[in-house]
């Protein structure tokens, strides 16, 4: 909240403000989640060797 400040600005920029300022909630949200539950089915540790 503090890098996006939209109250102190002008019309035009508030907007534009509060789409990055929740843009970056959504990745901040994304990455705990990752954090918390781990990537599971999608790791690259979880790859299966090639069949020959």
């Amino acid at each position: 909240m503090i890098f996006h400040d939209w109250w102190a600005m002008l019309a035009e920029a508030q907007m534009l403000q509060k789409i990055v300022f929740n843009e970056h909630l959504a990745v901040a949200g994304g990455l705990l989640v990752l954090a918390a539950f781990g990537p599971g089915a999608y790791s690259l540790q979880n790859r299966r060797p090639a069949q020959t």
